[in-house]
């Protein structure tokens, strides 16, 4: 199994696996650092201060912490903490995973999880100690298959990562049981047009869309469009397309050295001042001092 005696949250990456999987015994306090992959960290023991931009809380045994691409975080005051900590690249929840778009409960938990203009999508569950035992050994068979070809190894990897996910999905809907009439609705399955623009707007963000777009696409009136993905997905159509945009700029950020107006314009933004604005209102600060942050 791949056990890690110690490491910071910032040493941890996905490398070139889909999907990876490490046992971390001795977590230390790090500096505050994003990733391009999503992360979920299931905290077995010890305790620490987890860091965002939404503020600090305490995070201890039990814990779970679902950590999209981009989102800045850090530890401080590290006890003992330890940690099975998930990776995913973006492409295997494209490609591998991208299916799971269209099931309500996934979305809510993978791609949509903060609303909130600076919370940098990060949710928080807690597990039990009967839950914990209870997913503990598909995350260590997941790990054992860390250096397996994933071109051997594939579906018996996303299968594991399946169980995972309904394990967590089963406390999300615990700890999320909605009160009537709030937003998004607490669904299982979206209205077709919205799967239908969901699918859009992921696979092809920087088209210049409008609602009418998506409308037309979907084959319905561009208010009833509007108002239906606001009670579904919590965000209105063209929030959440900025939302990808951002998070597609921070990726590239991350991982090219093209410039931030070549940048701009590739995520779907021509007019450098607007991207500076929403990229800033997404993740807190510039998309300069991102860049300078992470390297």
């Amino acid at each position: 199994m791949a056990t890690v005696q110690t490491l910071t949250s910032s040493d941890i990456s996905c490398d070139l696996r889909p999907i990876r999987v490490l046992a971390v015994r001795n977590i230390r306090a790090d500096e505050l650092h994003d990733h391009d992959y999503l992360e979920i960290q299931m905290i077995t023991a010890g305790r620490a201060t987890h860091v965002t931009a939404n503020g600090s809380e305490m995070v201890r045994a039990g814990d779970i912490l679902i950590i999209r691409p981009g989102a800045w975080h850090e530890y401080a005051a590290t006890r003992n903490l330890a940690a099975y900590v998930l990776c995913i690249r973006h492409d295997a929840l494209r490609n591998d995973l991208g299916w799971l778009i269209s099931d309500a409960r996934a979305f809510r938990l993978l791609w949509c999880p903060a609303r909130v203009p600076g919370s940098l999508g990060i949710t928080r569950l807690s597990l039990n100690r009967r839950e914990r035992l209870r997913l503990i050994p598909f995350l260590n068979q997941l790990a054992a298959l860390g250096e397996a070809d994933w071109n051997v190894t594939r579906l018996e990897q996303l299968g594991l990562f399946l169980i995972i996910l309904d394990g967590l999905l089963k406390i999300f809907d615990d700890e999320h049981d909605l009160k009537a009439g709030s937003v998004p609705q607490l669904i299982d399955q979206f209205h077709p047009a919205i799967e239908r623009s969901l699918r859009a707007l992921d696979s092809r963000p920087a088209e210049p869309w409008r609602v009418s777009d998506l409308a037309r696409q979907a084959g319905i009136d561009p208010a009833y469009l509007s108002r239906l993905f606001t009670q579904q997905i919590g965000l209105a159509p063209m929030t959440y397309l900025a939302r990808i945009r951002a998070e597609r700029a921070a990726r590239l950020l991350l991982t090219t050295n093209r410039t931030i107006q070549q940048i701009a314009c590739e995520v779907g933004w021509d007019d450098p001042t607007y991207f500076a604005r929403r990229f800033k209102h997404h993740f807190g600060i510039s998309a300069k001092l991102y860049r300078q942050r992470a390297r």
